[in-house]
């Protein structure tokens, strides 16, 4: 349909926190009851400014997880003007809805001169009766249900009706609104469709497409166990796929593959680095010790900061599976932060050089490993 639409979202945090909650809990983008026993909690929302007095609304939807039947009921509230008598004095509705020294209850009886729309259990509400400049809702929720949360609100203006594309005579003749309320039923699926189609593009774009759709493309795209992947990553790993796994069996491939998972380059020794230093006998027997004696093997060295859970490091595992060269074996070596001759350290990578100093509580220094005399 044509013309211009506009919304409203609540889909953060900030934009409950900006509103009145009472016996509630702000969850993410959403709001629940709290857990008290017998209490029932109350969110009323700030003002929604449409720059237009007497403005037609369009429609109002909600996401409510869990089981949704007799938990929650849902206020719309509009008015023209900002400013109403509060007692002896001209009060703001935003400072009011605000206040923490009015009971909710006595607010909800304030504001009932301003309800358009009431409605229980339901989140897709029509709103082409409901007009005026400022609107506000209310939801009032009875009890924590298992999983029950209200999120992702959205509320559109202006109104738009299909009876407008009818002849007039459907119009005149529809005085009580039934022919457009039915009509409605396959204008919001209409809606519905052309948003998503209107949308599709962005699922397919690694920048934009979020959640279960970054973790889709994602899958589609040939990444294996997508979900292990932090999300910023994910998508770094999408923008370079092509071209990273162009470099698949070859040693610049894995770096950069590892890098992008764990935010850190690896070190790979592989076996022709060493040869000319294992021909020094003073050499030769710590080398095989550290890398092996295994010409069909390399090492991949990383801190052990960055893979500090065993999930962690069976991932690497898994990636370095997938990068390196057919029928070539590999060594992971986490780097601990400690000096110990004869083993893993380097300096610059796991050491650094200091200077002598007496132990203090500074959160720099470490009792030594070995026994005190």
């Amino acid at each position: 349909m044509a013309g211009q639409q506009n919304y409203f979202l609540l889909n953060k945090e900030s934009d409950f926190t900006r509103g009145f909650c009472d016996n509630m809990e702000i969850v993410g983008s959403g709001i629940r009851p709290a857990n008290k026993v017998g209490a029932m909690g109350v969110f009323v929302s700030r003002l929604f400014d449409s720059k237009e007095e007497r403005m037609n609304w369009h429609r109002m939807t909600l996401t409510a997880d869990g089981e949704a039947e007799g938990v929650f009921r849902l206020g719309i509230y509009t008015s023209d003007v900002r400013e109403f008598v509060y007692g002896d004095e001209n009060t703001d509705l935003e400072d009011f809805i605000r206040r923490t020294d009015v009971p909710w209850e006595e607010k909800l009886k304030v504001l009932s001169g301003y309800l358009k729309k009431q409605v229980n259990d339901t989140t897709d509400i029509l709103l082409h009766d409901v007009s005026g400049r400022y609107l506000w809702i209310a939801v009032e929720m009875y009890r924590q249900h298992a999983g029950m949360r209200i999120h992702d609100i959205e509320i559109s203006f202006p109104g738009r009706s299909i009876m407008e594309y009818l002849p007039d005579v459907y119009q005149q003749e529809d005085e009580e609104q039934f022919l457009e309320r039915y009509l409605a039923i396959f204008q919001t699926i209409y809606e519905d469709r052309s948003r998503k189609i209107a949308r599709q593009a962005m699922t397919y774009d690694y920048d934009s497409a979020d959640g279960a759709s970054l973790y889709e493309l994602a899958s589609w795209l040939g990444v294996k166990r997508p979900r292990v992947w932090h999300k910023e990553a994910l998508r770094r790993l999408l923008k370079e796929g092509v071209g990273l796994f162009r470099l698949r069996g070859t040693r610049q491939g894995l770096v950069r593959l590892i890098e992008l998972y764990t935010g850190v380059k690896p070190f790979i020794i592989e076996p022709q680095e060493l040869r000319q230093f294992k021909k020094n006998g003073a050499y030769h027997d710590s080398l095989i010790r550290l890398y092996g004696d295994d010409e069909n093997q390399f090492t991949v060295l990383l801190p052990q900061e960055v893979v500090d859970t065993q999930v962690e490091e069976k991932i690497v595992r898994q990636l370095i599976n997938e990068m390196r060269p057919a029928h070539i074996a590999y060594r992971l070596v986490l780097l601990k932060p400690y000096v110990f001759a004869g083993v893993h350290t380097y300096l610059g990578v796991n050491t650094v050089l200091g200077e002598y100093s007496s132990l203090t509580l500074n959160g720099q220094s470490a009792v030594s490993f070995t026994g005190l005399k």
